[in-house]
């Protein structure tokens, strides 16, 4: 997937489904131009869970894909619960 960039107003959010455990990025328009402001809500999963949706993802793919989607930046992590 290629790099998340929000609109000028509002936002855009990218869904990650590993089964049990998907996660959100969301990108904001940043105070300047070129610098989006990236939210990561939860990024966990539940063993053996990712086998269960069609394609299977894991959760290496979801982190290279997620540090492609920010350039390797979150200004922000959201933890709503705990997994394993």
């Amino acid at each position: 997937m290629a790099r998340l960039l929000p609109p000028r107003s509002g936002v855009t959010v990218r869904m990650y489904r590993l089964g049990h455990g998907d996660c959100f990025l969301l990108a904001f328009a940043g105070t300047r131009k070129d610098t989006p402001y990236y939210v990561l809500i939860d990024c966990g999963y539940k063993p053996g869970s990712p086998g269960k949706i069609d394609p299977a993802r894991t959760i290496d793919e979801v982190v290279d894909d997620l540090h492609e989607a920010c350039g390797g930046t979150l200004d922000l992590v959201i933890l709503t619960h705990e997994h394993q």
